[in-house]
């Protein structure tokens, strides 16, 4: 259905597909982020637009190797110079404040406003890890690293070893990794109150996308809350505040208007 969607849609006030001057429009500035409406989605497909709500990082985990197909499909050698692309969701049409965001909005798409009020600095993130067996020297991997759980290798699958593991950092793949603080604008706080922030964490190529100090519309999931784990690689301190994810693989986004 996604792949349907990318490659055939179009309003009814054109009968061009919309989607193909986005993927000219990404591929001329060498980028990786694919906008797609979510008004459009609710018109093609009601269904999907649900699931997206619902369960936004499964369902954007397979937009994107849906938009990657489709713009190798126009475009066969951009692989070379990005093998992700990532679908970032823009115009949903209901949005919350910082200080609605409640346990309701876990796992869901969420759109929140605020103002940056802190930038901090791009760290590598491990994404997929190798490991190097110090008994043997076999190369183990590679291994999924996701931002809820550290890997952790328990044996060696070629001397059966149980002993140390080194990280392969030669082939171990990494992607950026940055987080900010969302604050509410001054404009939204109620008289008496101070105002509330939020962490967002920026993923590929949506680091630097944003300046400080300046109001801007997110959107994103909210499946991160509460006390999380420091990323392997990442340089973060745990925290405990909610966090709406804006990688848009929500993660599911700043460099696009909402």
């Amino acid at each position: 259905m996604q792949r349907n969607f990318l490659e055939t849609y179009h309003p009814h006030t054109s009968e061009e597909n919309i989607h193909e001057a986005e993927i000219d429009r990404m591929c001329s500035s060498n980028g990786q982020s694919l906008p797609v409406s979510y008004l459009h989605l609710s018109h093609h497909s009601p269904v999907m637009a649900i699931w997206l709500a619902d369960v936004p990082k499964q369902m954007l985990e397979l937009f994107d190797e849906v938009a990657v197909t489709v713009v190798l499909q126009r475009y066969p050698e951009y692989w070379m110079i990005h093998n992700e692309v990532h679908v970032r969701i823009t115009h949903l049409p209901v949005s919350d404040s910082l200080r609605e965001l409640r346990i309701t909005h876990i796992n869901a798409l969420v759109k929140v406003a605020g103002v940056v009020t802190r930038r901090g600095q791009v760290y590598p993130q491990m994404k997929l890890v190798h490991f190097n067996c110090l008994k043997c020297g076999a190369v183990l991997g590679p291994y999924v690293q996701n931002d809820q759980t550290e890997v952790k290798i328990k044996q060696c699958i070629e001397c059966q070893s149980t002993g140390l593991f080194a990280i392969n950092h030669e082939q171990t793949v990494y992607r950026n990794y940055q987080t900010l603080n969302l604050q509410e604008s001054p404009g939204s706080v109620p008289a008496g109150r101070v105002p509330r922030a939020k962490e967002v964490v920026l993923l590929a190529d949506l680091v630097d996308s944003v300046r400080g100090c300046r109001c801007c519309w997110w959107a994103g999931d909210g499946r991160r809350w509460g006390r999380h784990p420091r990323p392997r690689g990442a340089a973060s301190p745990p925290r405990l505040a909610p966090v709406p994810q804006a990688r848009v693989r929500v993660d599911h986004t700043p460099p696009l208007p909402l």
